[in-house]
């Protein structure tokens, strides 16, 4: 169940970073950490549930 989640979420965030082509690499890097982080956030939050 965690992991369809976690797959789902996965693929969200990927079709974000498609929809929003990001021509700075430095911009792009930030915004898939800020992903990464916010993601992290979530999974700890359902992990404790």
């Amino acid at each position: 169940m965690l992991l369809m989640q976690h797959l789902f979420y996965c693929k969200i965030i990927l079709d974000q970073a498609r929809i929003f082509p990001v021509a700075d690499k430095k911009t792009q890097k930030n915004f898939l950490l800020s992903f990464l982080i916010s993601f992290l956030i979530l999974q700890t939050v359902l992990t404790a549930l």
